[in-house]
């Protein structure tokens, strides 16, 4: 089955997470409608073990929040408002 995510938005950036610290690693994902929940965690569950890999947290300090937006509001409501501003932040960037 074939889905495709138009932007994955990871919300952690190297200055604000403590690797050392209580800081718990939050991801907010967002997409196109149509993913199914299956789907969805799917993703939440691969990201999971990414920053647990990576950061040495263990499960239960990560959350992830999977939010859809509609294509016809994706450039007014996440491109204009969260990436565009915040490109240096942005360890991938989008390719539109």
């Amino acid at each position: 089955m074939q889905f495709c995510i138009t932007n994955l938005l990871l919300k952690m950036s190297r200055e604000k997470i403590n690797l050392n610290s209580n800081n718990m690693p939050h991801v907010n994902v967002k997409m196109y409608p149509g993913t199914s929940e299956e789907q969805k965690e799917k993703i939440a569950q691969e990201i999971t073990a990414v920053i647990m890999k990576h950061t040495g947290k263990p499960e239960a300090a990560v959350s992830i929040a999977i939010g859809e937006v509609a294509e016809e509001v994706w450039m007014e409501e996440v491109y204009d408002k969260e990436i565009k501003p915040n490109m240096e932040k942005l360890y991938k960037q989008p390719g539109y």
